[in-house]
C-alpha cells in the first residue's frame, strides 16, 4: 500500500491564499464527480481525462443493495470525506489521502488501481484523484478573474494542457 496523493499543476504566480482556495475547490470537485460516478484517466504530467466508473460485480452490488451502475465510492463515506489539501508551491498543489492513514490509503489504492486487496485490474479501476483539463480551467478561471496578468498566465496554461492532451502521452 502507498499514500495516495497526485500533483495538480497550476499556473505559478498565484499566491498561497488563492491556491489553498483553488485546491480546496478541487477537492470538493473531484467528491462531486466521485459521487457522480465520474473519475479520470490519467494522460501524464497532471493532465486527466475525464472516464465514468467500471460498474460493481453483480455480487457487490447485491451486497451493497444498490444496481450495477451505482458507483459512487461512497460505502462508509470515509475515504472521500479524507481526501485533503496536503501542500501547494508555487506551480502545483498536492492532493490526497493523510499519509499515516494505512486504511485509507488502502481503499483509495484498491480503487485507483482495481487492486481491492489483489493484483491491479486495470479493468476494475476507478481512478477519482485528478480533474479533466476544462474542470480545472474553470476553476482557474474563477480563482484569478480579477487579476488580469495570471488571468492571461492561466489561459496559456489551460492552452499547453490541451496541447499536451493532444499529443495522448502516458505516464
Amino acid at each position: 500500500m502507498t499514500w495516495q496523493r497526485v500533483r495538480i499543476p497550476i499556473p505559478k504566480g498565484i499566491g498561497p491564499d488563492d491556491r489553498q482556495e483553488i485546491g480546496e475547490e478541487i477537492v470538493a470537485r473531484i467528491v462531486e464527480r466521485a459521487k457522480s460516478r465520474k473519475g479520470v484517466e490519467a494522460l501524464g504530467d497532471g493532465v486527466f481525462k475525464s472516464k465514468t466508473f467500471p460498474k460493481y460485480s453483480k455480487k457487490y452490488a447485491e451486497w451493497k443493495g444498490v444496481g450495477r451502475e451505482s458507483v459512487d465510492l461512497t460505502l462508509s463515506g470515509d475515504m472521500l470525506d479524507a481526501l485533503d489539501v496536503i501542500s501547494h508551491t508555487s506551480g502545483s498543489i498536492l492532493i490526497g489521502m493523510p499519509k499515516d492513514d494505512r486504511e485509507l490509503n488502502g481503499k483509495a489504492e484498491g480503487n485507483r488501481t482495481g487492486s481491492y486487496g489483489g493484483a491491479p485490474n486495470p479493468s476494475k479501476a476507478r481512478d477519482f484523484m485528478g480533474l479533466p483539463k476544462a474542470e480545472l480551467a474553470d476553476i482557474l478561471r474563477s480563482a484569478v478573474q480579477d487579476d488580469d496578468k495570471l488571468r492571461a498566465k492561466a489561459r496559456e496554461f489551460v492552452k499547453s494542457l490541451s496541447v499536451a492532451q493532444k499529443r495522448g502521452f502516458r505516464r
